[in-house]
């Protein structure tokens, strides 16, 4: 919701899109399940989270393939995407940390949101992989059924 596409760059030659993207405010809503260290500290747990990203700017790039359907038309087909982004605020909600225990909880929350630029270099990019499949899989249902000269006319 809110998303601004603030530019798009395409080399024809190299079959291959990019686009400047803004989105205000960037909801994630998961089930997480971690078991390890952040930032030496030990953190547990498994259940519901929110990471909740601000001012996000990012690119979002991929190559693609055309093909020629049944229907006689050439369609876009997306592959490897990828996306990259920078934000200047991240704050995170994670329930059900050490079993439950709301004093633990709670103070890792804390400590995960005053810290939330490292944890941004830790998670970023594992959030962008995921942000990159599921914009790709909205363009590959898209592509399948616009043809490629009706979604960038003039090009074939």
């Amino acid at each position: 919701k809110n998303v601004d596409v603030r530019a798009t760059r395409f080399d024809f030659d190299k079959k291959r899109i990019e686009n400047d993207w803004y989105f205000p405010n960037l909801i994630i809503n998961c089930i997480y399940d971690v078991t390890g260290r952040v930032l030496l500290l030990p953190i547990v747990g498994h259940g519901n989270g929110t990471f909740n990203i601000s001012d996000v700017e990012g690119t979002y790039g991929y190559d693609y393939d055309l093909v020629k359907k049944k229907d006689d038309k050439v369609y876009m087909v997306p592959k490897n995407p990828h996306f990259e982004f920078k934000a200047k605020k991240l704050t995170i909600r994670l329930e059900n940390l050490f079993n439950g225990d709301k004093f633990l909880g709670d103070n890792m929350n804390t400590f995960l949101n005053e810290n939330w630029e490292d944890i941004l270099k830790d998670v970023g990019p594992v959030i962008a992989e995921a942000i990159g499949q599921f914009i790709n899989q909205i363009l590959t249902n898209v592509f399948s059924i616009v043809t490629f000269s009706d979604a960038i006319p003039n090009t074939l």
